[in-house]
Formats: C-alpha cells, sequence, structure tokens
C-alpha cells in the first residue's frame, strides 16, 4: 500500500476535466482525475481523491482530528460562523445578510392560553383565539388550574381567511386536553391531533366542560419548523 501512495504521489499528473450535461452541450466541470494514476481532484483546491486513500487539506482523513470539542466544524454546541458550519442542538439558522453571521433560533416554543373564570367556576363555550405566526408541530399539551378540579378544553384551527374556527375545525379528536380531579395534566401522546400548524394559523379555546376550577392555563409546546 505503501508504493502505491508513493507512486502518485510521485506522479506527473495529467489531469482531464471530467464532463457535464448542460442542456444539450457537454461541457467540462471543475472534477479532475488523472489519465496516469487515476487520482481525483475538485477545482484547485486540496480536497482529492483516489483509489487509495481520501485526503483533506493534505492530510489523509484518518488522521484528522475527531470532532468533539467545541471550536470544531460540524460539532454541535459551537458558534456557526461565516466561515464554518457550526451549530447548537436544537436549534434553526436565521440569516442576516451576506457576509453576516446568522444567528440561532431555539426550535422549542410554547403556545400559551389562559381562561380565567373571573373567581368563579369556568363556564363552557368559546374563550377567545390566537394567531400563531410560526410554523410549528405539536409535541405536547400542559394544563394547570389554579385548584383540584375537572375541566375539558377543544381546541380548534383554521386560516385567517376562514376564521373564525368552529367545532368542525378540532384539532384534538377524541384526546381533547382534560384535567379530572387534579390540579394538572400533560399529554405528549396526543392520539389521533391535527398536530401541524401553518403560519397565520387561528386557534381557539372551547370549554366543553368544568367543575370547581376558576382559572386554567392551556400550554402547547411545540417544534417550530
Amino acid at each position: 500500500m505503501k508504493a502505491k501512495e508513493n507512486k502518485i504521489k510521485d506522479c506527473k499528473h495529467q489531469w482531464f476535466p471530467l464532463t457535464a450535461k448542460v442542456g444539450k452541450k457537454t461541457v467540462p466541470s471543475l472534477i479532475f482525475t488523472c489519465l496516469k494514476c487515476g487520482e481525483m481532484k475538485i477545482g484547485k483546491y486540496t480536497i482529492r481523491m483516489s483509489r487509495f486513500r481520501l485526503d483533506m487539506g493534505g492530510l489523509p482523513i484518518e488522521n484528522l482530528p475527531a470532532p468533539t470539542a467545541a471550536g470544531n466544524p460540524l460539532v454541535k454546541g459551537t458558534r456557526f460562523g461565516k466561515e464554518q458550519l457550526e451549530w447548537t442542538a436544537d436549534k434553526l439558522l436565521k440569516g442576516a445578510g451576506a457576509g453576516v453571521d446568522p444567528t440561532e433560533i431555539d426550535t422549542n416554543a410554547s403556545i400559551t392560553f389562559i381562561i380565567d373564570g373571573g373567581g368563579s367556576a369556568i363556564t363552557t363555550g368559546l374563550k377567545g383565539f390566537l394567531e400563531i405566526p410560526f410554523a410549528c408541530t405539536i409535541t405536547q399539551v400542559t394544563m394547570s388550574a389554579d385548584a383540584s378540579g375537572s375541566i375539558v378544553v377543544d381546541i380548534w384551527k383554521d386560516t385567517y381567511a376562514n376564521f373564525p374556527p368552529t367545532d368542525a375545525d378540532s384539532i384534538t379528536a377524541s384526546a381533547p386536553p382534560t384535567i379530572s380531579s387534579a390540579q394538572k395534566s400533560q399529554d405528549s401522546t396526543l392520539t389521533g391531533w391535527t398536530k401541524s400548524i401553518s403560519a397565520g394559523d387561528i386557534l381557539a379555546f372551547n370549554v366543553d366542560s368544568c367543575t370547581t376550577i376558576t382559572r386554567v392555563t392551556i400550554s402547547l409546546k411545540v417544534e417550530r419548523t
């Protein structure tokens, strides 16, 4: 293997461009192969491929440092710069223009709606609307009340153009957010739910039933898409 590598190193390369189809024309590409040793290169840069090894920056890939420390390219948990491809886990990147570092946006968010009975047990019926300005997927619903009791809240969804949402637009199927003889509840299974929300969709919150509880917070955990 060593002799073969030395042979490639000493080769007086005769580079020949590979061709590509553009419409009906055949044009040379930026990928070259040596007609003598079979080595390949991309443009004028130091990423080269041969039959025996893959080099980057003059070093075989197997000898490059493992990307395990913060600051190395392609490692989550490090800063994204103009000349590096680095990011933090569970983040989206927001562009800021040419030559400017992008900023990171957390993919996880919370959509919160509070229903307040004004000191009395919450009555049934429609309690209000929320416009969601970003696309996302619902992953969990959490309910927390001011006191132990029972409550069922249905959630409806429709586009702004079709406002207002109605009962026919329910996204919770047969598993609406429910507290049963308790002060809190949480559900990440969301059986039968329509989980996707498009930017600009309107959510409506309707109390189907309630006993004792005078104030409840419904929190939807979502992941931006």
